[in-house]
């Protein structure tokens, strides 16, 4: 039923005091987090506890990303002793789904904070959701310059469900060529369920919604999704939440200039794409860039506004010498030279190796062996 992973015996011991169920899998210590999470995963529980001082914050990131996708069904309840909001690791793992979290405060006097007593309040509480836990998720950007940013907008995470935003540097780059070919690889090569939705402001899906693949369910809003009252969850949970294994978002272009500036000076603004916020709850953020040799200038605006583009995966089929210039100017790794998708609709062996190895992040990992648990492992 439960899955421990802590930094230290005495954290350990706390947990286990206010625990009423058989434990599936444990290990105490710091170590390879990443690792500790792969052995969680293949394991059944329905809940994971896990303390965040168990490994490097970059490790517990990216091992609860993969943990997430293996097992969307458990319950994960983070330790965070002596945490306050502002915290970029939680503030990083909320965007993973993860909203239970145990943070009570170290006292004055050095004492270890009592684990116990909030954990077993949050176990003996349903779920929490991104309401409960959005005084944690404070934005990277909020020293950035203003722009027009539309409408703020809270969005439940889809827990059980892989969520792929697609967008581009600007109109024209090609998000949504891209977004019908990631849905129909998912759905014809790797035979699951999808739902793809177009949130961009030309919308062209609904004109070929009769070609999408069987196995895609096209979601088309002429008038967007109305989003969001405090009173109801996300509408895309109620329409769609649980019924599919991914849901993949064609958004366009993430920002873009503010047509109706009074003047020339004010047109250097630029306007955030009213759903933003849908890059912050993806597991993978995929951006296209256009097929030119200036290509790397439309990345000014997100560089510029400070958005999140270094974690996002840059996709473009310019040529090497303009991806060149296109990782010098973001500094990700992420950046991916493709073939052009001539047809979405269509299989094409090199596209799909593309894809295998870009949406490798959110697919499962097979695992053939089993491995055998002690307590206290490390």
């Amino acid at each position: 039923m439960f899955s421990v992973i802590c930094s230290s015996p005495e954290v350990y011991e706390q947990v286990l005091s206010v625990l009423d169920g058989s434990i599936h899998y444990e290990s105490t210590g710091i170590g390879n987090i990443k690792h500790k999470l792969e052995e969680a995963a293949r394991v059944h529980a329905s809940f994971l506890i896990l303390d965040i001082d168990s490994g490097i914050s970059e490790d517990i990131i990216a091992g609860v990303k993969k943990f997430r996708v293996a097992r969307p069904g458990t319950r994960i309840i983070l330790i965070a002793p002596g945490r306050a909001p502002g915290d970029s690791t939680i503030n990083s793992l909320i965007s993973k789904g993860v909203y239970d979290i145990v943070a009570p405060a170290v006292s004055a006097d050095g004492e270890d904070p009592d684990i116990s007593a909030a954990l077993k309040k949050v176990l003996d509480s349903m779920p929490a959701n991104y309401a409960d836990a959005v005084r944690w998720d404070v934005a990277h950007d909020e020293e950035a310059p203003k722009v027009n940013k539309g409408p703020t907008v809270y969005l439940e995470k889809l827990v059980g469900t892989g969520h792929i935003v697609v967008g581009g540097a600007r109109h024209g780059s090609g998000s949504t060529t891209l977004a019908i070919a990631v849905a129909e690889y998912l759905a014809g090569v790797c035979k699951k369920k999808v739902a793809l939705i177009e949130m961009c402001r030309y919308p062209v899906l609904y004109s070929i919604s009769g070609q999408l693949h069987k196995r895609v369910a096209p979601f088309l809003q002429i008038n967007r999704f109305t989003l969001y009252l405090d009173e109801i969850k996300s509408p895309i949970e109620q329409v769609i939440g649980g019924k599919y294994d991914y849901i993949v978002m064609d958004m366009g272009a993430l920002y873009e200039p503010e047509l109706e500036a009074e003047s020339r000076e004010k047109l250097q603004l630029v306007k955030r794409h009213d759903y933003y916020s849908e890059t912050t709850r993806a597991d993978l953020v995929l951006f296209t860039l256009r097929d030119v040799p200036w290509s790397q200038y439309d990345l000014l605006p997100y560089l510029k506004n400070n958005t999140g583009i270094k974690n996002w995966t840059i996709l473009t089929p310019a040529a090497k010498d303009t991806l060149a210039d296109v990782k010098e100017a973001v500094g990700s790794k992420s950046v991916y030279q493709v073939p052009s998708i001539r047809n979405p609709f269509l299989r094409d062996a090199e596209l799909d190796e593309s894809l295998e190895e870009i949406l490798s992040p959110i697919l499962p990992q097979k695992t053939k062996n089993k491995i055998s648990f002690w307590p206290f492992s490390k």
